[in-house]
């Protein structure tokens, strides 16, 4: 957030405070949200955050913490944002491979905990719309997108079988 407001107080000396504003006002924002915070801090086991939180408990944290972000891009002028919300991360090629159980297969845990977790951040998009006046926010569908990538990458061209 920070940069952010560095960026703001750049672009009103370039191109004076109302054009500034302006900018700002019709820009679109993107908020990645989730996925390194599941895989880097909560299930890879180098932070405490698994000791710390439950899943359920990590999802409303990190919930909590979206909401304030957004809230306060709002405060700074944002009004198109975006969340990307969780992809289904299980199938991501490094949890395929350490999938013990399947191996090879997603890991339908980790997938589980994305849906669960884009129901959540659906359910804040709705909030903050209603609550913060002129916002626009909208949650991109990444995990259905990805997923039938996944399910039918036939349909995308052709790709040699992969070997694990």
């Amino acid at each position: 957030m920070e940069l952010f407001k560095e960026y703001q107080q750049k672009l009103e000396g370039y191109v004076g405070k109302t054009k500034a504003n302006y900018i700002v006002n019709e820009a679109v924002y993107i908020v990645s949200v989730g996925t390194n915070d599941f895989i880097e801090n909560y299930y890879s086991g180098v932070t405490e955050r698994s000791e710390q939180f439950t899943v359920e408990e990590y999802e409303d944290f990190l919930i909590r913490h979206a909401a304030d972000f957004v809230t306060e891009l709002h405060r700074l002028g944002a009004r198109k944002v975006s969340f990307t919300g969780l992809t289904p991360f299980g199938c991501l090629p490094s949890e395929r491979t350490s999938n013990l159980m399947n191996p090879g297969e997603c890991m339908e845990e980790y997938n589980t905990v994305a849906r669960d977790f884009n129901a959540k951040l659906q359910a804040l998009t709705s909030r903050l719309s209603a609550a913060l006046p002129g916002l626009k926010l909208r949650l991109a569908p990444l995990y259905d997108l990805l997923l039938h990538v996944v399910q039918n990458p036939s349909s995308y061209g052709e790709f040699g079988e992969a070997k694990l």
